[in-house]
């Protein structure tokens, strides 16, 4: 999406746009540039096809900006997950409420509030 958004704003000629991403663990001895120095680092192999009449320059653009798309950015960056429980809205909840997105009154049921 980031790509054609470009494309469409500076008026280049990007017929279509194909990603395929392959996934893998390495060690992280094998690679140089990661920040992790011990164990396995998982590797996303992303080739990106543009079809379109473009210029070798327009092309090397395209791949800069793809490289700075925020699902890039947060896939590169360190992530930290945090999984939690959470629980179940039921039907009571929603007619004894007034949240106008989920029908419940506990606030973080939905995120609304």
């Amino acid at each position: 999406m980031t790509l054609r958004m470009y494309a469409e704003m500076k008026g280049l000629p990007l017929a279509r746009v194909r990603v395929r991403l392959s996934h893998r663990k390495i060690h992280a001895e094998d690679c140089s540039d990661c920040e992790t120095q011990e164990g396995k680092v998982d590797e996303i192999i992303r080739e990106i096809t543009l079809e379109g009449d473009l210029s070798d320059e327009e092309r090397t653009r395209l791949l800069e900006i793809a490289n700075r798309c925020p699902v890039h950015r947060t896939l590169s960056a360190e992530i930290k997950v945090v999984s939690k429980i959470g629980f179940e809205v039921t039907k009571t909840d929603r007619i004894a409420c007034g949240c106008p997105r989920c029908g419940t009154d506990r606030p973080t049921a939905c995120g609304a509030r």
